[in-house]
């Protein structure tokens, strides 16, 4: 009896997981869309060519305006 209630409890734990799991792609996806027209910079040491081009940005120490 103890064995049919642990494999219960199993089954329930994982679709309470694939539950989560599937609120959680879906948060991401909305997510997402948020960033749609919008621009993001990351950290990296590399750029991929898209296409004919890439964009790419860099953070300056100080304003390019403004002498040392």
């Amino acid at each position: 009896m103890a064995q049919i209630s642990t494999v219960t409890g199993i089954d329930k734990l994982n679709t309470t997981l694939q539950l989560l799991t599937s609120d959680f792609e879906d948060s991401q996806s909305i997510a997402a869309t948020e960033m749609i027209g919008h621009s993001a910079f990351v950290p990296g040491k590399s750029i991929s060519l898209d296409g004919d081009g890439a964009i790419a940005g860099i953070e300056l120490a100080q304003p390019v305006d403004q002498p040392k």
